[in-house]
């Protein structure tokens, strides 16, 4: 049997950087001197970025598990609002700063690599090795999923975008969801969109107010290497009033709102991966399309987002099921706060909360010596003396602040709870306040139901912490 190599996941699928991605190198008649198996990672551009080296087992083969290797080279850009600018806004606040962008590529959250598999050995004992390369290119696509779900023993390793594998995205399908944990509803949409919409289309469902930031996740591409048969380059929105019509309704190319090329220029993966700002604080005050900031300003009780291949919007166009974002009651009293949490998905899905009464800092000073130890001779080398305890040593102290913050939401329908529950596993979470972006830890959680069954309402009330150690 000749050199051989197996790899999991499969080239057609792709994987979470989480999850092991296994590339086994078998060579049973392999021969010569100083014999190691070689793999090589290169990126989507074609450059080297690992080389492993590995001996032979006693089944002549090596296995290599290169997850670690491709999780440092996918990760979100929070510190980035558009892949070419960077500032300390993150890409939440996509509109706001800056307000000429209402769309991100995905940082490198989604990426593809290209494994070289071979080995190395000499013709001679004292020889030098050799490097063949017998087996190139084999793809590995990688996403960094950032959900609860992704670190669980439950997490499917072969799951594909959404669920989807990558050769059932094709151009003319509609039914592949965001990257999005937004919960599905009864709800119907408009008759007149019978010529815009396909009749199987679902309606996902979030709330916000004129505060609320919010972000849309999907991957789409039509040409190689980034070819997911999906064609997503028109967003259109609908703003729909309380006599159920629509005020305003506008197609926009992805291209003219920000950090994105064509279908037909996209050539990484890194740009296959579009995150849309579309919540009423991102579009209210953006300068990229000052018709959705118009819109966004006017009297309505929702708005539609839906993604077509053309600027025709007719179901053979349809590229997305309607994410509808229906309006909530003003924050009074309180100071409010979008929350985003890493979902299931691989992308971010947020909440509204709002600050209560009770904020909490502790600070926490620990001095430590460092003592210097042995046993030490006086200077004339006849009387031995030990030099313990603290004498001579140096203090450290180290100090650790911690900032506790209670919130809770508002009264929510029972089909949010799901949502919720989902969310509060999430190993990443971020708060977004007026321009700041942090990083925060959920401590805890609890929620409460209104008294009668019949309301079917519940609001959650959770505590989250900021926490910064420093030693000197």
């Amino acid at each position: 049997m000749a050199f051989s190599v197996s790899q999991q996941p499969v080239a057609t699928e792709l994987t979470s950087t989480k999850q092991e991605v296994i590339f086994v190198l078998n060579d049973p008649s392999y021969s010569g001197y100083k014999y190691q198996f070689a793999l090589r990672v290169k990126d989507s551009s074609g450059t080297e970025v690992a080389r492993l080296f590995l001996q032979p087992n006693n089944n002549d083969a090596a296995v290599f598990d290169i997850s670690q290797i491709l999780d440092s080279y996918v990760e979100l850009q929070t510190e980035q609002t558009t892949s070419g600018a960077e500032n300390g806004n993150g890409v939440f606040l996509l509109g706001k700063t800056p307000t000429d962008a209402l769309n991100a590529q995905g940082g490198d959250t989604l990426a593809y690599f290209n494994i070289d598999c071979g080995y190395s050995k000499a013709t001679t004992e004292d020889g030098v090795p050799t490097l063949t390369w017998a087996d190139s290119n084999n793809r590995v696509w990688a996403i960094r999923w950032v959900g609860g779900d992704s670190d669980t023993s439950a997490y499917n390793d072969t799951q594909d975008v959404n669920g989807y594998p990558l050769s059932q995205q094709t151009g003319a399908n509609f039914d592949v969801p965001f990257m999005s944990d937004l919960p599905k509803t009864t709800e119907s949409i408009l008759p007149a969109t019978a010529t815009t919409h396909d009749a199987a289309t679902k309606v996902f469902v979030d709330y916000v107010n004129s505060q609320s930031y919010r972000l849309l996740q999907f991957a789409w591409g039509t040409t190689s290497p980034t070819n997911f048969g999906r064609n997503c380059q028109y967003v259109n929105i609908r703003w729909v009033n309380a006599n159920g019509a629509a005020n305003y309704n506008s197609t926009q190319l992805l291209s003219a709102l920000g950090d994105v090329p064509s279908a037909a220029s996209i050539n990484t993966a890194r740009e296959a991966l579009s995150l849309l700002a579309c919540g009423p604080a991102n579009i209210l005050d953006n300068t990229a399309n000052a018709y959705w900031a118009t819109a966004m300003a006017s009297s309505w009780v929702y708005y539609d987002i839906t993604l077509y291949s053309s600027n025709t919007k007719t179901p053979a166009n349809q590229r997305s099921h309607i994410y509808r974002f229906r309006r909530a009651e003003e924050p009074c009293q309180y100071d409010q706060y979008t929350l985003f949490f890493g979902n299931s998905n691989g992308g971010y899905d947020a909440i509204d909360v709002n600050l209560e009464h009770e904020e909490t800092i502790r600070a926490e000073d620990q001095g430590t010596y460092s003592s210097i130890g042995g046993n030490y001779l006086t200077a004339n080398s006849i009387t031995a003396f030990d030099y313990t305890s603290t004498s001579g040593g140096r203090r450290r102290t180290r100090v650790r602040t911690r900032k506790s913050v209670r919130v809770g939401t508002g009264w929510w329908d029972q089909i949010r709870n799901d949502l919720m529950e989902s969310l509060m596993f999430a190993t990443e979470v971020y708060e977004v306040s007026g321009t700041n972006v942090t990083r925060i830890l959920i401590d805890e959680s609890s929620f409460s139901k209104k008294t009668r069954n019949s309301d079917g309402l519940f609001r959650y009330t959770f505590t989250y912490s900021y926490s910064r150690t420093k030693t000197r």
